[in-house]
């Protein structure tokens, strides 16, 4: 949807003619009691390998679904909460996932505060690492701001 609207606006801005390749969606379910989230090719198929883990007392289940070392499709239900991670940086990317396979299923949230080896999170994000997809802001836009209203600190 989004990048159907930066097609659409660059054509009515004069910037040029795009060319809408479709796009890729996710989906965040969240009823009482239950979190579900899908993403890309979550079924699997042929030529797809398949990581699951199943904790059927904890309420927790998750499929991740990767074909020609990439992550493909995701499936989380009960513990959503690297959806976005597995989204943004995996799938829209098309980053290999060879050097992290083995802890792909852990997610982002098992790394910490401060990253690996004291790197922070967003200090380690590309400047064009959208933040916020309803507005499309991304890293460098919130830096830039920052940086020329000359906010060295924050007020309670």
């Amino acid at each position: 949807m989004f990048e159907q609207a930066k097609v659409a606006a660059n054509h009515l801005a004069q910037f040029g003619i795009g060319r809408y390749t479709g796009s890729l969606t996710s989906t965040k379910l969240k009823v009482t009691g239950i979190d579900l989230f899908s993403a890309g090719e979550f079924m699997g198929g042929e030529g797809t390998e398949e990581i699951v883990m199943s904790d059927p007392f904890g309420g927790v289940y998750k499929k991740l679904v990767i074909k020609g070392d990439k992550l493909i499709g995701a499936c989380l239900y009960g513990d959503t909460v690297d959806g976005s991670y597995y989204f943004k940086l995996l799938l829209r990317d098309g980053r290999s996932v060879g050097d992290i396979r083995d802890k792909l299923m852990f997610g982002e949230s098992n790394i910490g505060d401060t990253g690996h080896e004291g790197h922070s999170k967003a200090a380690s994000m590309p400047d064009e690492a959208e933040v916020c997809g309803c507005n499309g802001v991304n890293k460098g836009t919130i830096c830039k701001a920052i940086k020329e209203k000359a906010c060295s600190h924050l007020r309670k």
